[in-house]
């Protein structure tokens, strides 16, 4: 399974680059002490600029919330927290993890695994259910469902 790039709208991209920038300066500071200090320092204040900004749309604050406090709680790494931000900021993979969560019994994990394992839409309906099953939490039964459900083929 291998990682795409996050589509994001032109609006969003000019927040998101923003934030990094005002990121990167505040961290400079963190670039002298020892070097996990800095790993947690960008983590850090990644979760608190993803949580602190008014720029969210309405409906990713509380998932965004949820990713925060779990990094900031430790139950998570922060390439965990960067995966699942990414998977709410991304437009694309938001629509993927609705149509498969409409396939019964296919909750948020195994939808987003789902649409890490897939660019688009398109691609997934394209998947055979081979496909499918080489994503994490994804058994035969299910790789049958979304395929049944989405359009995938059999082979």
């Amino acid at each position: 399974m291998s990682l795409h790039p996050v589509t994001l709208s032109s609006e969003r991209f000019g927040r998101l680059s923003t934030l990094v920038l005002l990121g990167v300066v505040a961290i400079g500071p963190s670039l002298l002490l020892p070097e996990g200090h800095l790993l947690n320092s960008v983590g850090f204040l990644l979760a608190v600029i993803l949580g602190a900004t008014g720029d969210l749309e309405e409906e990713d604050e509380p998932e965004i919330a949820h990713i925060r406090d779990l990094y900031a709680q430790g139950d998570i790494s922060l390439d965990e927290f960067e995966r699942r931000a990414e998977l709410v900021l991304d437009d694309e993979a938001n629509r993927i993890r609705e149509a498969v969560e409409e396939v019964g019994g296919i909750g948020p994990e195994t939808s987003a695994n789902v649409a890490l394992a897939f660019r688009s839409e398109q691609e997934l309906q394209r998947a055979t259910v081979e496909d499918l099953q080489e994503v994490g939490e994804v058994g035969e039964q299910r790789a049958e469902d979304i395929a049944s459900k989405l359009g995938g083929r059999s082979t």
